[in-house]
């Protein structure tokens, strides 16, 4: 074998574009035939398969191999095609490959002439081939498998399929005749030899072996007179603490099997871990509040228990049990081999060091598999568990200093972590050996830990729940010369003892050295199968790798090859799963969840690469197009479905799923979706701060998050929190007391120190101009319809109706009004509708309303801002709290301030921070939740799935105003119930008549119990009742909209759409807007002045929101399109807003 130079190529006769080396082999046969089946095979070398051009002295020929099977055509087959592919004068190679028989001479000119991908050279006895100087394998690599796979092809009979014509003979590995302690003989041995030695460590306290055994056997005792038997299965739901380990002793002494669940789960995902593993038995040590459930384990009598020295379980039987997420939407339950929890320790012991009596940090995730490592490793080598409070293990500047002030000798930690090791203020000298496992592993993230722990071994550990502790490995070398040696995705491999990684095809045939295919952990030690789930079992576990092997295998769905160096490389996934922070999780699973949530019709989860670590995304196809899912909202609600890390990053929400040819869900579509949020345009705020606000953009996908909210609830976790502390802490800046339970806010001021950190608060705006006097400026409007108004002589488009549908100016409503004004004979109003003004025409109206709305009862006032002011304090009083949105109408707070009621604001739509506010300030008396269904402002969607939970969680009356929703959502127009598909869901609906509808007034519907109440308080009695004209037009809109209600909604729809496209293309930020309530935002409050009379300028007449209309920090134009506007129109109009932006750009 031989380097370059080896027919003349070099790096100046190919300017540098090729590497090339050669091997000594046999040409005596057939060798086209076999170069081109390299190159189907060797996708690591070769890439994607291409064209390749075959040159001889006689002629060019293009075969093309995207056909080829490997596992079903034969070298035959083979040559059969080359035979038959087409003969060329010419042809452009660029995007192919080269393989060649000429003289040396013409083969480097055909290179220099076409530049091929790669070029393979057949000489006489020497075959030659030149790779991209910017490949990724070695070219000794190369040629070391190509010299060993051409060897073994020109041996292979004609008819042999080509991947066992290339394959060597199979091979089994010799599994050691001795059979190593198990758990329990191990532990009573260590108990008796070493009594004092210390086996756990917490911050308070220290036990011993002698102590840990009988606290164990007692709790054994105690299992077993609670009638939970050997052979049953206990699920344990534990702190982390010294009860979490002598529990799961116990019930390995016991012969119980055992299975642990987070804690920090949903209640509802624990209990349907328990049914899933076949819980007989679960002992709720943490009390997170599991029916049925032991809460406390052991025996308080003074007598000495019995003691469980013999082994209750055999090598196979399954004595642990531990999940994973299923492509069902529900866990998937593990079964595991008794035997393999500790086969490996004794060999580990010898591999990496001395692991015997030292101390091992419990640092792995409770419920992750690799704390079954954490606890029995230490205890079955007779070292100590080091057992770190909660948040030693997830906040940033204590988990080093955590590991350094206890001595932590071993970890074994997810490579996520990494980022929290990196703050370690001095070196962690004690630390010995760092395992990695549960995601992939690269270089920068190995430098990190060799500069942090210099001394340390750091082995990279390959598997998965399903192979239990046999694993591949790989032992970094940490010099600078081993990492420069060393791919920038740290290796899978080989395997530990009795332990094999193998690659193979779909066939289950052995895959050569860099061959792609799927990776296999083979071993008598991987897992048994799945609980209750026989097909699954089959289908990932098998024998017969290779063929005949009786040996059991791990089919772990991973993508790899063989490197003839490093053993095996880690290439991806083969199919929907994704790790985060070592968690492997079905998307199907997340997305299978999120399929029952209300208002959802379909949904796709896919991963995506976020900050240099693997995070989720979710595209959620609502129930009908108006629905915008705001996505702390949605987060919020998921995390009561599925364990915090299932949570996603991004929430988005599309019209449809994009398909691929074959009907599959467009992955590739969905991940161009993910573009990236603009960044900060605001030039006031700080470095720092403008740093932090992109940073939340970045990671949580909002154009506007909110820095009032804490980073924990914006789905920032520890780990990504701690990488936003190492990019704007200064060095050695102290970050004592930062977690992400901060707000952004809260994090601007600590890090300058600038006083005590306050409580979040309803995000209000600094000091703003003075509300615009339009009235004053324009004078009277002269003519108004949906889509123009006239003032002083002067035609503006007008965009800020109310009249959302256009029934306004619908002929049915003005021959209505004709048609009432000719046979009426009262217009106005006689008086109060509880004595002499309430006429048929209401009772009309009314009715019109219940079908409508499908309520109870309907209360008539003679306008909105009336209807809110007067239900709120008939339904609450002094004694009661009010719990509203802080960006509601001030219409609804005003009803709130009359009322008398405790008051409570709770942040913009934010479902958590209300269930907050529920749960610290209860009350006596009634509590009401108060929003708005639309909010006017911004024009977004309360989540109203979210607030009923919270409602009834609280026994709370849930009130919301639903002025701008009736005509806008739901199917019909029915409002926001019938939005999310929740009829009967508020218990108080306000309404108006004045915007959607035609005539004036307000509305309130209710229960017949609660318009009792609205019916004697002073706003109803002592109001004069609309008048009958009024509502003889109200009930006209109302009647029409159940009539044409889907074509009126299909057409405000469609200009809606065309309305924000049109805004988005001229670089107008909409904010969450999902409405036909569409704001213009600006970044400051100032801007509002200047840009209305812009769109003035340009013809347009805008609301504008500052002083009382708005509380939301900067300036805003609010523009509502409606269902009579002309979409060629609209476009226009945006147009020529941009045009006006551009004008007032260039004057400033």
């Amino acid at each position: 074998m031989s380097g370059n130079d080896t027919i003349g190529i070099d790096n100046n006769s190919l300017h540098g574009a090729y590497r090339s080396g050669a091997f000594v082999a046999r040409v005596d046969w057939e060798p086209q035939v076999i170069a081109v089946a390299l190159h189907a095979l060797l996708d690591r070398v070769f890439g994607a398969r291409a064209n390749i051009v075959i040159a001889t002295s006689a002629r060019l020929r293009v075969v093309d191999v995207s056909g080829v099977d490997v596992e079903r055509h034969t070298l035959a087959d083979l040559g059969a095609l080359i035979k038959a592919s087409p003969v060329v004068r010419e042809v452009d190679i660029a995007a192919g490959h080269l393989v060649s028989d000429v003289e040396s001479a013409r083969h480097l000119e055909l290179i220099e002439r076409f530049r091929p991908l790669t070029a393979m050279h057949i000489g006489s006895g020497e075959i030659s081939v030149a790779l991209p100087k910017d490949g990724d394998v070695e070219v000794r690599d190369v040629v070391e498998v190509m010299s060993g796979a051409w060897a073994q092809g020109v041996l292979a009979r004609a008819e042999v399929v080509l991947q066992e014509a290339f394959t060597g003979p199979s091979f089994e590995t010799r599994f050691r005749a001795d059979e190593p302690d198990l758990f329990v003989t191990r532990f009573v041995q260590m108990a008796r030899d070493y009594p004092s030695r210390i086996a756990i460590e917490t911050a308070t306290k220290a036990i011993s072996y002698a102590e840990l055994d009988r606290t164990a056997d007692g709790i054994a005792a105690d299992l077993e007179q609670r009638s939970v038997r050997a052979g049953e299965t206990l699920l344990l739901v534990p702190n982390r603490d010294e009860t979490l380990v002598a529990t799961f002793v116990a019930a390995l002494k016991a012969g119980i099997t055992v299975s642990i669940a987070d804690p920090e789960a949903p209640t509802s995902y624990i209990e349907e871990c328990a049914r899933v593993a076949g819980a007989d038995h679960v002992a709720d040590l943490a009390g997170v509040g599991i029916a049925g459930a032991f809460t406390a384990l052991g025996l308080e009598s003074a007598v000495e228990p019995e003691r469980y020295e013999a082994e209750r379980f055999r090598r196979d039987d399954c004595a642990i049990i531990t999940f994973t997420s299923g492509t069902s939407g529900t866990p998937k339950a593990v079964r595991g081999r008794y035997g393999s929890l500790t086969y490996f320790f004794d060999w580990m012991d010898s591999r990496f060091g001395s692991l015997r009596g030292a101390r091992f940090g419990m640092c792995s995730s409770i419920g992750h598999d690799p704390l079954q490592r954490d606890i029995m490793t230490p205890l079955y080598l007779g070292g100590t568990i080091v057992v770190p409070e909660h948040r030693n293990s997830t906040v940033t500047e204590a988990f080093p200093r955590w590991l350094a002030e206890h001595r932590v000798q071993v970890v074994c930690v997810n490579p996520a972590a990494i980022r929290l090791l990196a703050g370690a203020e001095d070196s962690l000298s004690d630390l010995d050996v760092v395992f990695l496992v549960g995601a992939a592993l690269t270089r920068a993230q190995v430098k990190t830990v060799a500069r942090v722990a210099p001394g340390a071994r750091i082995v990279n550990l390959y598997g998965s729940t399903e192979t239990q502790r046999a694993v591949g490995y790989f032992e970094v070398d940490t010099s600078a010369a081993g990492l420069a040696g060393v791919p920038e995705v740290i290796p899978v491999g080989r395997g530990m003892k009795d332990v094999d990684v193998l690659v193979v095809t779909p066939g289950r045939r052995v895959c050569l050295p860099m061959q792609t295919g799927q990776i296999v952990v083979r071993s008598s030690q991987v897992a048994l199968g799945y609980a209750g789930d026989a097909e699954l079992t089959a289908s990932k576990f098998c024998t017969g790798i290779p063929e005949g092997s009786m040996i059991p295998a791990y089919l772990t769905g991973d993508l790899g090859y063989r490197s003839p160096r490093h053993g095996v490389m880690f290439g991806g996934r083969a199919d929907h799963q994704v790790k985060i922070n070592g968690y492997r999780i079905e998307l199907d699973h997340i997305s299978e969840k999120c399929r029952t949530m209300p208002a959802v019709k379909d949904a796709a989860t896919i991963g995506f690469e976020l900050d240099g670590a693997t995070a989720l995304a979710v595209f959620l196809v609502p129930v009908d197009d108006s629905i915008r899912f705001e996505p702390m909202a949605f987060r919020a609600s998921l995390a009561a479905r599925v364990p915090k890390y299932m949570l996603p990053q991004r929430v988005l929400t599309v019209t449809g799923m994009p398909m691929t040819r074959n009907g599959k869900v467009d992955v590739a579509a969905l991940r161009a979706m993910l573009s990236e949020p603009r960044p900060s345009g605001d030039a006031a705020a700080t470095g720092t701060e403008a740093q932090i606000r992109d940073y939340l953009r970045y990671t949580t996908g909002l154009d506007e998050p909110d820095m009032n909210v804490p980073f924990d609830a914006l789905g920032i976790d520890s780990l990504r929190f701690a990488a936003l502390l190492s990019r704007v802490a200064g060095p050695g800046a102290s970050r004592a007391g930062m977690t992400n339970a901060l707000t952004a806010a809260e994090l601007v001021e600590a890090l300058f120190d600038t006083g005590a950190r306050k409580a979040a608060a309803p995000a209000s705006s600094a000091p703003t101009p003075a509300q615009l006097d339009v009235r004053a400026l324009l004078g009277p409007a002269a003519e108004v319809s949906e889509t123009t108004i006239h003032f002083r002589g002067r035609r503006f488009d007008h965009l800020c109706s109310n009249s959302y549908l256009g029934l306004n100016s619908h002929p049915e409503i003005r021959a209505a009004m004709v048609e009432f004004a000719r046979s009426s004979s009262t217009f106005g109003s006689h008086g109060s509708g509880a004595i002499n003004g309430y006429t048929l025409v209401h009772q009309r109206l009314t009715d019109a309303l219940r079908s409508l709305l499908q309520c109870e009862a309907v209360t008539l006032y003679s306008s909105g801002y009336l209807a809110n002011v007067s239900a709120i304090p008939a339904i609450a009083g002094p004694d009661d709290a009010l719990f509203i949105d802080e960006r509601c109408h001030r219409s609804l707070l005003d009803g709130c301030l009359l009322s008398g009621a405790a008051l409570h604001i709770y942040r913009h739509n934010d479902p958590d921070d209300l269930r907050g506010q529920l749960q610290r300030f209860p009350t006596r008396g009634r509590r009401v939740i108060v929003s708005e269904a639309i909010f006017g402002v911004g024009g977004d969607i309360a989540d109203l799935p979210a607030l009923v939970d919270c409602a009834r969680a609280a026994d709370a009356v849930l009130f919301v105003d639903e002025a701008s929703s009736v005509g806008q959502l739901g199917p019909g127009g029915r409002g926001i119930e019938a939005h999310y598909g929740m009829p009967g869901s508020i218990d108080v609906r306000v309404g108006s008549l004045a915007k959607a509808f035609v005539g004036g007034g307000g509305f309130v519907t209710s229960s017949g119990e609660y318009a009792e109440q609205l019916h004697r308080h002073r706003g109803a009695t002592f109001s004069t009742v609309i008048s009958p004209m009024a509502a003889a037009l109200a009930a006209e809109s109302v009647e029409l909209l159940l009539r044409e209600g889907d074509t009126l909604m299909a057409r405000l729809a469609t200009n809606r759409t065309t309305w924000t496209t049109a805004l988005h293309s001229a670089g107008f930020d909409t904010g969450v807007s999902a409405t036909a309530i569409v704001p213009l935002l600006f970044p400051d409050a100032g801007d509002t002045a200047r840009w209305f009379h812009a769109a003035l300028d340009a013809d347009v007449f805008l609301l504008p929101l500052s002083g009382a209309w708005s509380s939301r920090p900067g300036g805003a134009l609010r523009s509502t399109v409606t269902a009579a506007h002309d979409p060629e129109v609209l476009i226009d109009v945006a147009d020529r807003l941009r045009r006006a932006g551009s004008r007032l750009a260039a004057t400033e």
